[in-house]
């Protein structure tokens, strides 16, 4: 059997699986005749999401398939990151560990190290990609405080309609908690520790041995506020939380590896698996006017290297690292221009910096003239100012026939070099690819909704957007959702989506081993999707299908000679730079995706037993033209999902929790580079987070989480070290180690004012 047949095997079987999950709920459910209490509890149960539509509605007629999850759901599930949210509570998105910022996908597309730039990411409706690179991150970096988090939703499929550029996978909004919500004061401690394992793991199809030698540990201190005052006649309120958070290990041993000589491994990594997370977020609001701000950095290492600086950096050199920091501004104000129609305006300023630090001891990776290794500087930042318009009408005064007219416009400054100083003699020969450029951007959107019938919600939208990095870009979007039985809707959706070139991606260069690549287009995705969902109750099963096709994917290719050779004479690249490992950024394959989603969840006993399970399975094949054949896509797992249970036991006594992600069997990162050799695959992976929460006895406004967590398979899917490709010679590759065992503990203490 070969990996296709084998991959559209693991897919039936997700199909099966999936089926049999809807059917069985539905076997399940009531009668037709179901109590009235229950139909009660159902509406009062269904989540209200504003993402999809930039208004709020409910899930079931909203023009999208999306999850909300909810402050109650993380702290009674034990989640302690957007990471951990999505892959524990969400549908249709998942997450994967590289020991590093997350890669996150969704519905069987995700795109190795593209730091999130294909998720929109938001908060309270704030963009918080980045206009250098488009990074959004999404494990702790998200660096949101987290006590300060009402809900999240998360919005599957493409988005652009509304944001434009980057939400092309989805779009995920954290929305913070009002002061009502939060009021008093709050102090929050919260660590985490992973026990040492001094046995050596067990040797996989794919890898090295790994010893996890000395224990890893965490630890988050915040202190918050949530206070409702006046201000002459007008209802105000302050929300405010800080934030710190540090991770140090858990030590692990990599290698050794041998390349042309050079040793890479062999030791423990002491000194790289480590991250420092301080941030702020304030929610300032006085009737109709309102204030967000938020400022952050994330600065970490990682045990082992990665795809884009292999020939980078010493192995657990303390001076390895990367940085991020944030400052955004978001000022809001709406006006009820009638009774029909309100006026909403804001205007929102961000800057941003990404900056990497590397020591590496051989001049082959430093700039020329530097002979004796070097420390290298990566610079890239970004600045960015806006306003959005927004004007909406409900001509009927009834939420049935509803439109929406928008205009977004910004400017923004983008930046980048690279300095190298010699490790010897200081010496700094001068910035290279010192890039700077200012842009401009204007989009208009439009969107209605429309309610013919009380059982037929529609919906149907487009933006254009005129960016000065592209040009032109067009995203529509129609939906329809029919309540075509009690309890039952049927919806269908089309929709499309783009994401910029990035700076990084357009003129990062170096003289040694990569070129500039001005002439890139967008990435586009256009899908249609179909589901089927039915209440019975707090009961509710989902079942539904989706079809994509991607477009002019961007991936880091072997530079055309002709290409090298102008990038020579130009002195872009040096003269004796091997034509053969020069780099550049191509439009170069598409994606062929579809496939299914399942959900059912419920409670019993005015909610004391909640319980859910969500399975995505997917089809989904990268094709690079008539140079290679279609393969799957690279750590991306084509079936996940979770599925959790608790239970509140009352009266003072704790609530208990039980949830568990799932991932199928994927292809390791790099895992096509040589297509002489067999693919590796990296083991399925189940991981279990047990959680025991509620008031701490005898002591009021005290709380209490303690959890543990582990997984079962040793290995992730991504390479680790300088040997990047498999060899005959070499054909099993080194992958990073899974952190398999945590435990945790928080309190949170809230004091009235």
């Amino acid at each position: 059997m070969n990996a296709q047949q084998l991959a559209r095997g693991r897919f039936s079987h997700g199909i099966a699986l999936a089926l049999a999950i809807a059917l069985g709920a539905l076997a399940w459910s009531p009668r037709a005749k179901a109590d009235d209490t229950l139909d009660l509890e159902g509406v009062l149960d269904e989540p209200v999401v504003s993402t999809a539509s930039k208004s709020a509605e409910t899930a079931t007629a909203a023009p999208a398939t999306s999850t909300t999850i909810t402050a109650e759901d993380m702290r009674r599930y034990g989640i302690h990151s957007l990471d951990e949210a999505i892959d524990f509570l969400s549908l249709g998105m998942v997450t994967s560990n590289p020991l590093h910022s997350v890669d996150v996908g969704a519905r069987g597309v995700l795109l190795t190290s593209d730091f999130g730039n294909h998720v929109l990411l938001l908060v309270n409706g704030h963009t918080l990609n980045e206009a250098w690179d488009g990074t959004a991150y999404f494990e702790r970096g998200a660096a949101i405080p987290f006590e300060l988090i009402d809900h999240i939703e998360v919005i599957l499929g493409p988005g652009s309609v509304l944001y434009g550029s980057n939400a092309m996978l989805g779009v995920i909004n954290i929305i913070t908690k009002k002061a009502k919500d939060y009021s008093g004061v709050h102090l929050v401690t919260e660590g985490e520790f992973s026990s040492p394992v001094s046995r050596e793991a067990k040797l996989r199809p794919i890898g090295n041995p790994h010893y996890l030698r000395d224990s890893g540990r965490s630890l988050r201190i915040a202190a918050g506020l949530g206070y409702e005052f006046m201000i002459g006649k007008t209802p105000s309120e302050l929300t405010f939380q800080l934030e710190y958070f540090t991770q140090a290990g858990p030590t692990f041993a990599f290698g050794p590896q041998v390349t042309d000589g050079v040793t890479w491994g062999g030791t423990p990594a002491s000194n790289t698996y480590w991250t420092r997370i301080p941030t702020g977020y304030l929610r300032f609001v006085s009737g109709s006017f309102e204030v967000n701000l938020r400022a952050a950095s994330y600065s970490r290492a990682t045990p082992y290297l990665n795809k884009f600086n292999q020939a980078s950096g010493d192995y657990d050199d303390s001076y390895n690292h990367e940085l991020d920091r944030w400052i955004d501004v978001d000022v809001r104000h709406q006006i009820q221009v009638s009774t029909k129609t309100s006026f909403s305006q804001r205007f929102y300023a961000d800057a941003y910096d990404f900056q990497q630090f590397l020591h590496t001891s051989d001049p082959a990776g430093c700039a020329p003239g530097i002979v004796n290794g070097c420390y290298r500087h990566i610079v890239g930042a970004s600045r960015w100012l806006g306003s959005e318009m927004q004007l909406s009408t409900d001509w009927n005064n009834d939420s049935r026939f509803v439109t929406l007219l928008g205009f977004d416009g910004r400017v923004r400054h983008v930046g980048q070099l690279i300095d190298d100083v010699d490790q010897l003699t200081g010496n700094n020969p001068g910035s290279v690819n010192h890039y700077s450029r200012d842009e401009s951007l204007l989009a208009i959107y439009l969107q209605q909704t429309l309610s013919p019938l009380r059982w037929l919600n529609l919906s149907a939208g487009v933006r254009g957007d005129f960016d000065q990095r592209f040009g032109r870009r067009l995203s529509p979007r129609v939906s329809a959702a029919a309540t075509t039985w009690k309890g039952g809707t049927f919806k269908v959706i089309y929709a499309e989506a783009f994401r910029t070139p990035t700076i990084y991606e357009l003129f990062y260069s170096e003289p040694v081993a990569q070129i500039t690549s001005p002439n890139l287009r967008p990435e586009t995705v256009r899908s249609i999707e179909a589901s089927i969902e039915h209440k019975f109750g707090v009961q509710r099963v989902l079942f539904g299908v989706f079809r994509s096709w991607w477009r002019d994917l961007i991936d880091l290719q072997t530079a055309p000679l002709e290409a090298v050779e102008a990038a020579k004479r130009s002195g872009a690249l040096n003269a004796d730079a091997d034509p053969n490992l020069v780099s550049q950024y191509h439009n170069v394959s598409t994606i062929d995706n579809f496939g299914l989603n399942a959900a059912y969840e419920g409670a019993i006993g005015i909610d004391a037993l909640r319980y859910a399970v969500q399975v995505t399975s997917a089809y989904a094949r990268r094709n690079f033209g008539e140079s290679r054949p279609s393969t799957p896509l690279t750590v991306a797992p084509q079936f996940f999902g979770n599925a959790r249970v608790s239970y509140q036991l009352g009266d003072g006594l704790p609530t208990l929790a039980l949830a568990a992600r799932f991932m199928g069997s994927r292809p390791v990162d790099r895992g096509y580079d040589n297509p002489a050799i067999h693919v590796p695959y990296a083991t399925p992976q189940v991981e279990l987070r047990a959680t025991v929460s509620g008031p701490f006895p005898g002591v009021t406004g005290l709380l209490y989480r303690f959890t543990a967590n582990y997984a079962f398979a040793t290995h992730g899917a991504y390479v680790a070290g300088i040997n990047q490709v498999a060899t005959p010679e070499q054909p099993r590759l080194e992958t990073a180690p899974v952190d398999r065992f945590r435990v945790g503990l928080g309190l949170e203490y809230a004091l009235p004012l």
